[in-house]
């Protein structure tokens, strides 16, 4: 249905496609659904939710980001990196990126705003270049988090604690694949933690203190993948969640505010509603602003004219300090 209705294929188009709450009343959709459980001897009966149609759009939704979980890895297959110290003067392939930061991190506070679900940039830690200094306001220091890995062995993972106080910060505003929401039996608030490779999502547990004073773990198995934001526009729905999502946008607006300029790397530009945090939280018209994009596309050429950006067509290996 939504190729027939969309020229090419895009999976976060294609996630607001699923989402939308009409899908499951439209008949071509009933008729798709109705021989989806013929073929595959599907209970149709009504009072079977787990089987009616919106529930089928459910569970592909969770395939889905399961699916752009596994398949989002680097050009050498993986999501999850060994934490390999990065020494120079060996050259890496973001080597000219690296020591403008590091340059810039001499004098100042560097806010790194990101809307990528991967890790790489938290590699970035363990470089001469930032040599530990990068926070990402998850601390496994005081976390009362666990995952039960084989042999019974627990180990603590981070949790989400809003502190950034090094160097460096890094705000994933869209999430990321190693990042979890827990959630509670009781029904108090969801705190969001980071797992670590290896970790079998249904094996997360908080240690709590019962009314006896005895402590336990207690644990959230509702888990199928990691929560970051898909979709063009039903992601935008999710900015103001409380727990994670709400505290990092207020972080950047107040950054785009705060701060004496902006550098863009990466940005395609196509995302409306960070295009319009940035048009109204930093004074473009008089602090300085640059976009690096080796490839820029016409939507990064007209944002950088919006903007009245410097245009930096260099990939992230060369040197950057005297360009901007």
């Amino acid at each position: 249905l939504f190729l027939k209705e969309n020229k090419v294929f895009d999976y976060e188009e294609f996630y607001d496609f699923l989402v939308n709450p009409e899908l499951a009343k439209r008949e071509d959709f009933k008729k798709i659904a109705n021989e989806f459980r013929e073929k595959f001897n599907v209970n149709q009966d009504e009072n079977f939710l787990e089987y009616n149609d919106r529930r089928l759009i459910d569970t592909t939704i969770k395939l889905i980001n399961q699916l752009i979980q596994v398949l989002l890895v680097d050009k050498h297959g993986q999501n999850f990196y060994k934490p390999i110290h990065q020494m120079k003067p060996l050259p890496t392939e973001y080597t000219g990126f690296l020591q403008f930061l590091e340059q810039t991190g001499k004098t100042s506070i560097v806010h790194i705003h990101t809307l990528n679900h991967d890790i790489l940039f938290e590699t970035f830690n363990h470089t001469d270049w930032i040599n530990g200094e990068l926070s990402t306001g998850f601390e496994e220091l005081g976390s009362k988090f666990y995952a039960r890995m084989q042999d019974n062995i627990m180990i603590r993972l981070s949790c989400f604690t809003n502190r950034y106080d090094t160097r460096y910060r890094l705000y994933k505003l869209h999430g990321s694949i190693d990042q979890f929401p827990f959630r509670h039996q009781d029904g108090s608030p969801k705190e969001y933690i980071k797992i670590k490779k290896g970790v079998n999502i249904s094996n997360l547990y908080k240690e709590v203190q019962k009314g006896d004073g005895e402590f336990n773990y207690e644990n959230d198995f509702t888990n199928y993948y990691a929560d970051f934001l898909s979709g063009t526009s039903s992601k935008i729905l999710r900015y103001n969640d409380e727990g994670y999502y709400k505290e990092v946008f207020n972080h950047f607006k107040s950054n785009l505010t705060k701060s004496d300029r902006l550098i863009i790397v990466g940005y395609g530009c196509r995302d409306s509603k960070i295009n319009e945090f940035i048009l109204n939280n930093f004074d473009f018209r008089n602090k300085e602003t640059v976009i690096i994009d080796p490839y820029p596309s016409d939507e990064v050429v007209a944002f950088a004219n919006k903007l009245g950006a410097k245009l930096i067509k260099q990939t992230p290996d060369k040197s950057l300090i005297d360009k901007i």
